[in-house]
């Protein structure tokens, strides 16, 4: 220094954007592709659009997990509002086969089958409860639909005790169901 400075040094408050950590993640049949599967950070009070893509053969079913944030649960594109952190999954099946009851009538146009689809997409895929019932039941149920499928015996049996009751029972409620 050669001669005498005055120097006055200038402060700021530096408040970072809170930010919550959104984790997603999806089951077989197709992944999320906005944003990338995993973690990551998000601005608190802002939307993300999240977007489930299904691999060919498979069809979006529903968004899983923390989704009272989520514009619409239903749709594979949509937006998440971020207020907490959350974890949500993509679901996704294979081209809405009702798989065990396919195993048991050896093909996937009988008429008992259309009834157990209609039932799935008009009641259960409305509740959150029964999305998440349909979830579990396609990660489940296509190694039980493989092994039911190679046996005559098991195919019968399965038809008889299992599907044929839950498609009558059905069929007998459909009056209150699809009002």
């Amino acid at each position: 220094m050669n001669s005498s400075y005055s120097i006055t040094a200038k402060f700021e408050t530096f408040h970072p954007e809170p930010m919550a950590p959104l984790t997603v993640s999806s089951t077989a049949g197709g992944s999320v592709i906005t944003p990338d599967e995993g973690t990551s950070l998000h601005a608190l009070g802002f939307d993300v659009s999240i977007v489930a893509e299904p691999d060919e053969g498979y069809q979006f079913i529903n968004w899983s997990g923390d989704v009272d944030a989520i514009a619409n649960v239903n749709a594979a594109s949509t937006t998440i509002t971020m207020d907490s952190s959350y974890s949500i999954r993509a679901n996704f099946s294979g081209a809405g086969w009702c798989f065990i009851a396919t195993a048991a009538y050896g093909t996937p146009t009988a008429v008992q089958i259309d009834v157990l689809r209609e039932f799935r997409d008009v009641v259960l895929l409305e509740s959150t409860v029964g999305s998440q019932f349909v979830a579990l039941y396609y990660q489940l149920s296509p190694p039980v639909a493989d092994f039911i499928s190679g046996s005559s015996f098991l195919r019968t049996l399965v038809r008889e005790f299992v599907v044929d009751p839950i498609v009558w029972v059905v069929e007998s409620t459909g009056d209150i169901w699809r009002n």
